[in-house]
């Protein structure tokens, strides 16, 4: 990690925006699986409703995949002075 203090404060506030970004994601897609179980959850069941609760749910797993991994990559930085991956 850098001796530099601003340069690591500066790198913990972007990884820092990244995981709230990936937070924000991954909270509307839980909201959006629930509209849509709802929604869907209302009629007779039907080939677009259920195609479209499995790609909300796919959608929401993605998300929380990708908050888990930004988180982790965060608290490494933060505890660990590790650097991110480069691809990242």
């Amino acid at each position: 990690m850098e001796s530099n203090p601003q340069i690591r404060r500066e790198l913990e506030a972007l990884w820092w925006k990244r995981v709230q970004e990936a937070r924000l994601r991954y909270e509307d897609a839980t909201e959006t699986l629930r509209f849509i179980k709802v929604e869907y959850g209302r009629d007779i069941p039907s080939a677009d409703g259920h195609f479209a609760i499995q790609r909300a749910q796919k959608d929401e797993v993605s998300a929380l995949k990708e908050y888990r991994r930004l988180l982790n990559i965060y608290v490494d930085l933060l505890t660990q002075g590790r650097h991110p991956p480069p691809d990242a």
